[in-house]
């Protein structure tokens, strides 16, 4: 398979390369116009490069122009606002009723602080009697000082 691909690329070089070979020896009109044909299709290529560079920068003013419109637009409205805007017209809040409001809240965290106290106490009372009345490890013994022996002695 790769000899017969290596085979077919080799024939079509050779039909190729005997075109040029004989389009030069034979015919050098043909060269000549082959030269003439390039160099238009590159003239005409030129061209449509400036033509196309031309249209691109008209689009990129028109985008630009309208970009600057909206910009516009957008600093009108903003100094309509800044100008509509009144410091000295700031809302008056009702500030007895705000700090009743206030002092309640605080009375009611103040109760359940109280009442979480409450019940830590309690519950710390309850632990330090557990232990008064439990039966105790020595203090000798816990640290290794005396033996589980000799404390039954």
């Amino acid at each position: 398979m790769v000899r017969t691909g290596l085979l077919m690329i080799a024939i079509l070089l050779a039909v190729v390369l005997a075109d040029d070979v004989k389009a030069e020896g034979s015919n050098d009109t043909d060269v000549y116009q082959r030269k003439r044909i390039q160099l238009k299709k590159r003239y005409q290529g030129y061209f449509e490069h400036f033509e196309k560079k031309s249209k691109y920068a008209k689009v990129r003013r028109k985008g630009r122009d309208d970009w600057k419109k909206r910009q516009k637009a957008k600093k009108i409205e903003r100094e309509k606002a800044r100008e509509a805007y009144d410091p000295n017209s700031k809302r008056a809040y009702d500030t007895p009723k705000l700090e009743l409001a206030w002092e309640k809240q605080m009375e009611l965290v103040q109760k359940q602080k109280r009442q979480a106290r409450q019940r830590f106490i309690e519950s710390r009372d309850q632990l330090r009697k557990i232990e008064e009345n439990s039966e105790r490890v020595p203090q000798e013994a816990e640290v290794g000082f005396i033996t589980p022996e000799e404390l039954e002695d």
